[in-house]
């Protein structure tokens, strides 16, 4: 599903962010991104006592989808840091989209009974 959220205080957004391979997730390696290839730009943190903790929506693992109503789908490495970077030091409010990954089952690990994951 969809995720809106508008951070309105200046200053640090209160989130980490990572860079992935568009076309394959799993690739996080910098230097395989950074060749002008779409990325996905995931939340890694949500840091506490920050203006994006506030939003109980925001949880580590939202794909970032839009930045102050620009699309960051099929950007760059390059250019999607460039946007981040301009709506960090930006005006607020600042409108943030993000889209909550799929579950993915396939790589589920149960633990045997009796035991805590």
């Amino acid at each position: 599903g969809r995720v809106s959220v508008t951070l309105t205080a200046p200053g640090p957004l209160g989130l980490g962010f990572g860079f992935g391979d568009a076309a394959d997730p799993e690739n996080v390696d910098a230097s395989a991104v950074g060749d002008g290839r779409p990325v996905r730009v995931s939340v890694t943190e949500v840091r506490r006592g920050s203006q994006a903790e506030a939003h109980p929506r925001l949880v580590v693992g939202l794909v970032l989808t839009r930045v102050a109503g620009v699309s960051i789908g099929g950007m760059s490495l390059a250019e999607a840091d460039e946007v981040l970077g301009r709506a960090v030091g930006g005006a607020r409010p600042l409108a943030l989209g993000f889209e909550q990954r799929p579950l993915d089952l396939t790589r589920l690990r149960l633990a045997p009974s009796g035991e805590t994951a």
